[in-house]
């Protein structure tokens, strides 16, 4: 028999292993039982307190049943015996397991039969991701030494991990490469040892992950700028002051750029151009509607409304933007429609699915951070006398005069 613990035959023989024992009778199998619980790292046992069913994590259970030695019992083989201690006192109440218990403890002996592990069986494996597979195995008998976990065997690596088991029914095998097709063979393993290995699984391939997929894992973290990082694209977009750079991230500036308990608000231009259309700016209309394209829009504004000289000075939105620094960083502008609707869909706990995908009613923004009863600046100018606006409680747009007031999230490509 293969041993499940190094050095486990050891603890075996600390128990008092026999041959030959008897039988507990039918009646007091239940009433007369205790659970013993082995830890896997150090392989100390112990009994489980009454009351309680399970062992803890990482810990490999057993069920023993107190020792029939009326005439006649059942005589069993391949079975292993402990003493356990407990207090003469009725106000002590402890089991422990001894090789010899003192004249003031009452000595008992409980005794199982060993059993390995039935050879598991993989009834199916399928993808969960880009670098994880479910193996689903095959049912098993109860026993009275459960699997404690399982040996699993990488056909690509060579490689054995050690499982945990639990009670799904399945395995979750994690940290595998993208778009490689594994099999896997695995054992069960209890106190007594291992199982004998099962067949390998059908072959299954890691499947790549989806840009959705993708979106989740890179977003929400703090950006460079100190900001909250709401956009992810692999492939990456054109970015800079002439869309002529390549980015693969957006985060928004914290509600505190501007010193304010919420995002500030902003006219969006300065007075003397209320009614006058944006001109380009290095061939730049404030019209983009496009991942990254807020940068050139806002920099038309500026071109157009003039310089600022301070953030805490400055006297409209894309001016003041222009002169927030944040970790060195100072390539904040003002977001267009389309990075504005991908904010929406971020700060509502909406799951990205295209950047097409509008921004529902559904979800609350932070109201700590964000106000949601107003309009938020984008860099799309509507007409000569307008500019778009966005609700980020609900995504939807709509135009307001350029002497309207907004607030206004700061945005960086990176």
């Amino acid at each position: 028999m293969r041993r499940f613990f190094a050095g486990f035959s050891s603890i075996l023989i600390a128990l008092s292993a026999m041959s030959v024992i008897s039988s507990p009778s039918h009646a007091s199998a239940v009433s007369t039982s205790v659970i013993t619980c082995t830890n896997l790292a150090t392989h100390n046992q112990v009994v489980l307190r009454p009351g309680q069913s399970n062992c803890s994590k990482g810990f490999a259970k057993a069920l023993w049943h107190l020792q029939d030695t009326s005439a006649g019992a059942t005589q069993i083989s391949s079975a292993t015996s402990i003493q356990i201690c407990s207090s003469s006192n009725p106000d002590h109440k402890y089991q422990v397991i001894r090789t010899t218990c003192p004249k003031y403890e009452i000595s008992k002996i409980y005794v199982r039969a060993q059993s390995i592990p039935q050879t598991p069986k993989i009834l199916s494996a399928e993808s969960t991701g880009g670098d994880s597979i479910k193996l689903v195995l095959d049912s098993v008998e109860p026993s009275e030494s459960p699997i404690a976990y399982y040996s699993v065997e990488n056909s690509v690596t060579k490689s054995t991990t050690q499982v945990l088991a639990n009670n799904s029914g399945t395995l979750e095998i994690t940290s595998l490469s993208l778009g490689i097709s594994y099999q896997f063979s695995i054992t069960a393993g209890n106190v007594d040892g291992l199982a004998k290995n099962s067949s390998k699984s059908f072959p299954v391939s890691t499947r790549p992950l989806s840009e959705a997929d993708l979106m989740a894992i890179h977003t929400g973290m703090v950006g460079p700028g100190g900001g909250t990082v709401f956009y992810f694209s692999e492939t990456g977009f054109p970015c800079g002051p002439t869309l002529e750079n390549t980015c693969h991230y957006q985060e928004f500036a914290p509600n505190t750029w501007k010193s304010t308990p919420r995002y500030p608000i902003l006219h969006a231009v300065r007075g003397v151009y209320l009614d006058q259309s944006v001109p380009a700016f290095n061939g730049f209309y404030a019209t983009n509607e496009s991942i990254g394209g807020g940068y050139p829009n806002s920099l038309a504004y500026i071109a157009q409304n003039g310089d600022c000289d301070s953030v805490a000075t400055c006297d409209y939105a894309f001016g003041t933007v222009a002169k927030y620094v944040a970790n060195g960083f100072s390539d904040w502008y003002v977001p267009d429609t389309l990075e504005a609707q991908q904010i929406c869909k971020f700060v509502n706990g909406q799951p990205w699915v295209s950047n097409a995908t509008v921004c529902s009613d559904a979800g609350t923004p932070d109201s700590a951070k964000f106000e949601l009863r107003a309009g938020y600046l984008t860099s799309n100018q509507e007409n000569n006398s307008m500019y778009k606006y966005f609700n980020l409680a609900n995504g939807h747009f709509a135009g307001t005069g350029k002497p309207d007031q907004a607030f206004v999230i700061p945005i960086r490509s990176y």
